[in-house]
Parts: structure tokens; C-alpha cells; sequence
């Protein structure tokens, strides 16, 4: 049996849906053909990684807004951004 490969824009659909919380993860992988383990564990990476963007993104005296755009965050934290 061949491994699947999903594309990155399909886990997202699936992240999104399950961050939504309209459904639960186990409905919305059954709907879209992957197993609930796996649907959980991209939607915990997600949620893990918006945790570290916020946490970059918090203002503090340290890293001021000029700072942070120098050392490269700023673009992290701006809304429309590429990163």
C-alpha cells in the first residue's frame, strides 16, 4: 500500500474547518477521507504554531515595533503579510 501525500493546501482546508469548531475533528476527517489522528495532529501543530507567531508578535519593552521590523518579525505580525 502507498503512503498518501496530502498537499498543503488540503490540511489546511482541514485545519480551518477544524478550527472552526462547527463540527467535530473526527466528522470533518471522516467527511474528507483522513484518519482523526492525523487531522488532529495538523490541527495541533497549527494551533502551536499561531501560538509562536502571537508569541513573537507580543509587544514588549525590549523589542519595540522598530525592532521588531529590523530583526524580521514585524512582517510575521502584520496582517496580509507573505510569511
Amino acid at each position: 500500500m502507498k503512503r498518501r501525500k496530502f498537499t498543503a493546501a488540503f490540511k489546511r482546508r482541514v485545519v480551518l474547518e477544524a478550527l472552526r469548531g462547527e463540527e467535530t475533528v473526527r466528522s470533518i476527517a471522516s467527511r474528507l477521507g483522513v484518519h482523526p489522528n492525523r487531522a488532529s495532529n495538523w490541527k495541533a501543530e497549527a494551533h502551536e504554531g499561531l501560538l509562536e507567531v502571537r508569541w513573537r508578535c507580543l509587544p514588549t519593552a525590549r523589542a519595540s515595533r522598530r525592532t521588531a521590523k529590523r530583526i524580521g518579525w514585524w512582517s510575521a505580525c502584520t496582517p496580509g503579510s507573505a510569511s
